[in-house]
């Protein structure tokens, strides 16, 4: 027997946030924590999602109900509404060309599916971390993109890779490529003949760069894109994603959405209630919903940009995305100003090494709480950081032996 080398070499777990919280609240069990961590959004379901959700719970749990067996795909329905999505923005798009999957995770599973061990990846870094698990695990050869101040946390790949995944904003980090970059990657994945795994999933919070990558000519030759619904409306009730695979996407020959509908048999579609959901999602009855929740993300994002531009923090993602990511003050690492933000600021930040090597310098700071905690939050991290800088510096004594 051999164990997977490749298991060793993962970043460390989200769960050792979870356990110097829980050994915070031992020591201080009266304190009140502000999370900055949070994944989704504190507010609830717009109101014509929430009567679809319940008017499907219904339906399924009818006696000798039809909806409980869905179609492999997803239904036609949900996959229709998808590509009406698409086709408001200008984009060609077919029902037959997209897929419904439990999540952004199962549809990159299942596309990754058609893939020899033996390609090349092109990660990014900062990077969702389920990505390095999924190739890492299978074996392949992986390679990261690191996004840093130096490069405006918005690289472009320069050399080939035959997968290469990325996400606009990016899902870490909240930076957003221009059209003018989406353009130069795509041409480049076209020259290089390989494939762009594209996440569209946070676009609905930066309206004014592209909204999917198939905005961008040439790119339904080379890519397929992601969306997920519970990301792009921060609800995880809304546990259902999309992929869309173009029927003009060719690699050795061989139509990929062809090959796909030949190997996905063994997939499973999200719940019909996640499905009805998200249709619903979609649909103009919910766009209001749609508008008011993302708008208060943008403000409580702004919020934190302000509070962290008057500290004299660096970061990006404001505006963008529900997320902010922000460099750590002086020599810090990422998780040593999330030790100074719990235990001086009772603030709950992610560390931005959780993501990878490029994010050790860096933390995470969550847009999906209400402005007043944003605000209040704000004010803590303020005062931390001016005691913390108040602080006399501490003397290094690192070359003095002991006696």
């Amino acid at each position: 027997m051999k164990l997977n080398e490749g298991i060793k070499l993962l970043p460390g777990s989200a769960a050792t946030v979870k356990n110097r919280v829980e050994e915070f609240r031992g020591k201080y069990p009266s304190e009140t924590l502000i999370h900055l961590d949070r994944p989704w959004m504190a507010r609830p379901l717009p109101d014509a999602v929430r009567e679809r959700m319940e008017s499907a719970l219904r339906d399924v749990v009818t006696p000798f109900g039809t909806h409980l067996d869905s179609p492999v795909f997803g239904y036609r329905s949900v996959r229709a509404a998808l590509a009406e999505r698409l086709r408001r923005l200008g984009v060609e798009a077919a029902e037959s060309e997209i897929f419904l999957f439990p999540g952004a995770e199962s549809a990159h599973s299942a596309f990754s599916r058609l893939f020899d061990r033996e390609n090349d990846v092109l990660l990014p870094d900062p990077g969702e971390p389920y990505l390095t698990t999924l190739h890492r695990g299978a074996g392949r050869n992986l390679r990261f993109l690191r996004a840093m101040p130096e490069n405006d946390f918005l690289p472009l790949p320069e050399e080939r890779a035959d997968l290469i995944c990325l996400s606009s904003p990016n899902l870490v980090t909240g930076a957003a490529y221009s059209a003018d970059a989406l353009k130069a990657l795509v041409d480049r994945v076209n020259e290089w003949g390989s494939v762009l795994i594209f996440d569209a999933s946070f676009t609905a919070f930066c309206p004014n760069a592209p909204r999917s990558i198939y905005e961008i000519p040439g790119a339904r030759n080379c890519a397929v894109e992601i969306f997920s619904f519970d990301r792009a409306f921060g609800a995880p009730e809304l546990k259902a994603a999309s992929l869309m695979i173009p029927q003009s996407l060719v690699r050795q020959e061989e139509r990929l959405n062809a090959l796909f509908c030949a190997s996905a048999v063994v997939s499973s579609p999200p719940s019909f209630i996640s499905q009805a959901a998200g249709a619903c999602f979609l649909s103009e009855e919910a766009l209001a919903g749609r508008e008011a929740a993302r708008e208060e993300v943008l403000a409580v994002s702004r919020i934190l940009s302000e509070g962290l531009t008057r500290a004299a923090i660096p970061h990006v993602g404001e505006g963008t995305s529900p997320c902010v990511w922000a460099q750590c003050p002086g020599d810090m690492s990422a998780w040593q100003f999330f030790d100074l933000l719990l235990e001086e600021a009772n603030l709950v930040v992610t560390p931005g090494s959780l993501y990878g090597y490029s994010g050790e310098r860096f933390v995470r700071l969550s847009a999906y709480l209400a402005p007043e905690e944003a605000r209040e939050a704000v004010a803590h991290l303020e005062r931390a950081l001016k005691k913390f800088r108040a602080a006399p510096a501490e003397p290094d004594n690192a070359d003095i032996l002991e006696p």
